[in-house]
This record gives structure tokens, C-alpha cells and sequence, in this order.
């Protein structure tokens, strides 16, 4: 029955639950205790081979094995599978040697490393399998050392804990009653940090931490921008691909296009590739990795790249450019040690177009903070509604020229007509100064 009743939580500054059957659900929220827990028969189940062999459990004893007789290649003693979450920590007791114990993640299919001690540290939630090498059937005893619930927290009976502080962990117990039918379940544990909740971004420049409460300041920083050209002494050269200083960067056709270079870049990095080519557009030119990346921005001659993951990545253009000399500049961004000047609040207002910025905070405690840099560019911050047909941007002042057209529906097409201000939907378009 239990299976019906379900939990999930989030984090954050208030620790949250959301369950089904909300209205026959009670809530009651306790600090959190770490005590060693026994695996049983109760909360792990025996290993199964075939119809009729499976590994044991008995208190004297603990677990013993099952093998596979009938496979005399599989080396292994199988014990039990057992549901481990996040932060648990599982120790056996065993004279076998460290290595002769295998704990296996199931939802991986890899192995968990054990710690110094011969204990699983686990990091991430699922099933476990707990296996020997050589372990010649002897029996194993373990424990979980997790987080369970320690004194209640009086007052807090919602599904949102509303008083609680950073860096400590927190259960809710969800109590349901249905008739004379009552079921208890507990949550994880939620441990409350500090955190930036919402990164900045040019539509909304703005800073969101956990404990907004506890915050002593905010500080915002203007990047210095400065570029480096990428030459053939810290890069992979692409196969009959050359570099030189008199002629920059000379392609070569691959099998994915003209190759130039492979490059170690990370989430941050900026990377602008030139050219004295005409007609050549900006998404001629891509970078080839684990995520291929193009340029977000550019015109003739000009490609600029945005890394979002670290990775290698190869320098590609379309093949009939393959005559197509480059240059390519590596975009760095130095943040000064001197804060903006009368920006110490969670949104920036002062700012540029194409240029870097992030923010820091700091907390009444030390801790300190800092949002990922982002590139301010023209953005839309207020769309248009059929209430309010008005579009707002983030730089109105650069706005030289509104444009608005007429969409019409036209069988299962929608024909863009120019006109007024009319009944219907609207579509703006933008020319910006600069």
C-alpha cells in the first residue's frame, strides 16, 4: 500500500515536500541525527540465482553469499541489494581484504571506490549490490550509517519548513490517514546551503541567493577584456592544417569540413575567429566537440564562440572555404579587484552592451558567493500582451526604430502582413543604435 503514497522534496533556504493525497497528509519536520543502521533482511533484499539459490541473512552471522556454480568464470559472492541515498556511508565488517569487496551502483554499472577505511562513501541516490572477489562464501556483517530524524521542531506542520538555518540537515515525516488506513514516510534528508538560486542573465540582471536574510552585501564587477591569438604552440594542428604569423591560420579539408586547429577550451571561454574573406557569414564556422558550438554572434569576417562545457574542440569552417586564411583570439576576462561603484544591490542597473559582468555576495557569517560572468547584450525584458501590447527592452534608449506587423491566420498558416495597430497578434522588430 505504501507504494501509492509518494514524496519529493527540494532544497534550498525552506526545505519543501510535495506529496499525492495532500489533503489526507500530515507534516511534522525533525532536526537530523546520523546513527549507524543495521542491513537486514528488513531493509535490503538477498541476492537471487535461478529459482531456488539466493544469499541468507541472520543476526549471529550477518549475510551469507550466493554464488554462480553453473558460470565458473564469475569469480563473485553475492550478498544483497540494498536502496542507499546520498551521503550514506555503508561499512562492513569483514576479515576480507579491502579490495576482495565490490559495492556496485546499479544505475551507474560502475564501482564505488572505497574510502581509507574500507567504507562506500555514496554520492549519488539508487540501488547497490554488495559482491566479493575470492570472498570464498565467507559471511559479512554492515551497516549504513545514514541521516535520520532527531528532535521534532515544534510549530513547522506544513509541507514547507519556513524556520530553519544554513548548513544543517533537515527530515519532514508525512504522516497520511485515510479511514482507519495510516501511513508514515519519511523524506531524505535536505541539507540548507548557501546558494545562488538564479543566475544574472541580460533580461533580468539579477542576483538570487538563498537566506537573502543573512546577506551583509552586494558587490558588482565590470570584466577586463583582454585577447590573446591562438598560434600553434598550445594546439592540436589539424593534418596538413599550418599556422604562421605572417598568413594566421591555413585550413585544410577533413572529412567534417576545412580543420584548422583542436583547442582545450572551458565553460567561460571566448573564442573569435577573423578573416579578410568577404560573404563569409558568421555560421560558416563551427566548433566541433562533445557539443558542437556555434557563433552567437559576428558578421562578414568575424565569428565569435561561446564555450558552455570544458572540452576539446576542433576549429571547422563549410569545405569551400577551404582557401579561407584565419586568425583566432582567445577572450580573456580579468575581474578586478575593485567593485563597481554604487551597485550593491541584487539587480545591476548600470551596465554596457558587450561587456562582462558578475556578481558577489557576501554573507553576515563570511561565506561568500559569486554568480558565473555573463555577457550583457541587447535583450527583450517585457513582451507584449493582448492586455498591454507594449514590448519593453533593456537599453530603450538605444532604440532608434519600433516595428510592429500583423499576423493573420490563413488555413494552417500564419501570414505576416505589414501594418498598424490593429486587432490581432503583433510581432516587434528592433533596429538599435550603435
Amino acid at each position: 500500500m505504501g507504494r501509492r503514497y509518494r514524496i519529493t522534496q527540494s532544497t534550498g533556504d525552506k526545505p519543501k515536500v510535495e506529496v499525492n493525497f495532500k489533503d489526507y497528509a500530515k507534516f511534522e519536520w525533525y532536526n537530523v541525527k546520523n546513527e549507524f543502521i543495521d542491513v537486514t533482511d528488513e531493509n535490503a533484499e538477498a541476492f537471487v540465482y535461478g529459482s531456488d539459490k539466493m544469499s541468507s541473512y541472520d543476526k549471529e552471522n550477518g549475510w551469507t553469499p550466493v554464488e554462480n556454480v553453473e558460470d565458473e568464470s564469475d569469480i563473485f559472492h553475492y550478498y544483497f541489494t540494498v536502496d542507499l541515498n546520498e551521503g550514506d556511508i555503508l561499512k562492513i565488517d569483514t576479515d576480507l581484504e579491502a579490495e576482495e569487496v565490490v559495492l556496485l551502483d546499479m544505475s551507474k554499472f560502475a564501482v564505488v571506490t572505497s574510502n581509507e577505511n574500507g567504507e562506500f562513501e555514496i554520492s549519488t541516490d539508487g540501488s547497490y549490490i554488495l559482491l566479493t572477489a575470492n570472498g570464498n562464501g565467507k559471511s559479512v556483517k554492515s551497516q549504513i550509517l545514514s541521516s535520520v530524524a532527531g528532535d521534532k521542531i515544534e510549530g513547522q506542520n506544513t509541507n514547507e519548513l519556513t524556520s530553519c538555518e544554513p548548513n544543517q540537515k533537515y527530515i519532514c515525516k508525512v504522516t497520511w490517514t485515510k479511514g482507519e488506513t495510516v501511513y508514515e514516510k519519511y523524506s531524505k534528508a535536505v541539507k540548507t546551503e548557501y546558494e545562488v538560486i538564479t543566475e544574472p542573465t541580460p533580461e533580468k540582471p539579477t542576483v538570487e541567493v538563498s537566506f537573502k536574510d543573512l546577506v551583509e552585501k552586494y558587490e558588482w564587477f565590470k570584466g577586463n577584456k583582454t585577447e590573446k591569438e591562438i598560434t600553434d604552440e598550445k594546439v592540436e594542428v589539424c593534418e596538413n592544417a599550418s599556422y604562421s604569423q605572417e598568413d594566421g591560420w591555413i585550413g585544410a579539408y577533413s572529412n567534417l569540413g576545412t580543420s584548422y586547429f583542436v583547442i582545450e577550451l572551458n565553460k567561460g571561454d571566448i573564442l573569435r575567429v577573423t578573416h579578410d574573406t568577404v560573404g563569409v557569414m558568421y555560421n560558416d564556422f563551427y566548433l566541433d566537440g562533445m557539443i558542437d558550438v556555434e557563433a552567437f554572434d559576428g558578421s562578414d569576417g568575424e565569428h565569435i564562440f561561446e564555450i558552455k562545457q570544458d572540452g576539446l574542440y576542433e576549429l571547422i569552417s563549410n569545405p569551400y572555404y577551404d582557401m579561407v586564411n584565419v586568425r583566432a583570439m582567445i577572450l580573456e576576462i580579468d575581474i578586478p579587484e575593485t567593485p563597481i561603484e554604487n551597485q550593491n544591490k541584487e539587480t545591476l542597473t548600470d551596465y554596457e552592451i558587450d561587456e562582462y559582468y558578475k556578481a558577489r555576495v557576501t554573507y553576515k557569517d563570511g561565506t561568500v558567493l559569486e554568480s558565473e560572468l555573463f555577457r550583457m547584450e541587447y535583450a527583450i525584458t517585457s513582451q507584449p500582451t493582448n492586455k498591454t501590447p507594449t514590448v519593453e527592452t533593456n537599453k530603450n534608449e538605444d532604440v532608434i526604430k519600433y516595428k510592429w506587423y500583423l499576423i493573420e491566420k490563413l488555413g494552417l498558416y500564419d501570414v505576416i502582413h505589414d501594418g498598424g495597430i490593429k486587432d490581432g497578434a503583433y510581432i516587434p522588430d528592433f533596429v538599435y543604435s550603435g
